[in-house]
């Protein structure tokens, strides 16, 4: 499973909506710092520049769902 599945299982809205944005940014952090660590940051800049407007994105459309 990708980083942007494990992401998108974790932001849906409905869920998201549910639970406290506490809670929802603990465990997306989680995930990413997991899978960094892992994979190290080498080499992954842009992709990481990527995901991040990506996450910002997404993060943006719950609060503003909310």
């Amino acid at each position: 499973m990708s980083l942007y599945d494990k992401c998108r299982k974790e932001l849906i809205r409905r869920k998201c909506i549910a639970r406290s944005n506490v809670i929802t940014f603990t465990r997306i952090n989680q995930i990413v710092r997991g899978w960094i660590n892992y994979f190290k940051i080498r080499k992954m800049k842009i992709f990481i520049d990527k995901f991040g407007q990506w996450l910002r994105h997404k993060i943006r459309v719950i609060i503003i769902k909310q």
